[in-house]
């Protein structure tokens, strides 16, 4: 019984992950768009690809980049960037993942400050309007989970523990 109720255990210790962002859908919208646009290579969270370029006059100006638990806006440039043309920008990501106040920011943009972004746990905001971004700098969220589990279990884990009790049952048989 003793043998069960540790399986039982390990089971459940493989069902429970961080919450990722990884694999999840986002989306993306930037204003005004007569002159800006999102170009969404990918919708699909990847793990070291940005998933989104804000193009200017459909020119590159800032890579958008969303890993398991944070959000980099970063200015890829080529030199320094003064916006004031009311720009504003949204993301949509899953819901249900982070709370509306679990996450801490670093920025190097000057003019950007608490009052300009926005997050509910599933749309993120940015009013980057009378903001100056240097070459390279950015603006990172880190996310932390407070939700909870991942409710994805950990396959190869659990396929382990079920071999394991048949195994152990046809033993005591």
């Amino acid at each position: 019984m003793k043998k069960l109720f540790g399986a039982i255990v390990l089971v459940l210790a493989s069902m429970s992950a961080n919450a990722t962002l990884i694999g999840t859908n986002a989306g993306c919208d930037i204003e005004p768009s007569v002159i800006w646009s999102c170009d969404t290579s990918s919708n699909t969270v990847m793990d070291g690809v940005a998933e989104f370029f804000l193009q200017l006059n459909a020119n590159d100006f800032f890579a958008v980049d969303l890993t398991s638990s944070s959000l980099q806006i970063e200015n890829i440039n080529n030199g320094s960037f003064g916006a004031g043309a009311g720009e504003f920008l949204t993301l949509t990501l899953q819901a249900g993942l982070f709370d509306e106040v679990s996450f801490n920011v670093i920025s190097q943009v000057t003019g950007l400050d608490d009052s300009d972004l926005g997050f509910d746990g599933e749309v993120f905001t940015l009013d980057f309007n009378n903001t100056s971004w240097g070459v390279g700098s950015f603006v990172l969220l880190n996310f932390v989970n407070s939700n909870g589990p991942n409710p994805i279990p950990n396959v190869p884990a659990l396929l382990l523990v079920m071999t394991g009790l048949l195994a152990m049952r046809r033993r005591n048989v």
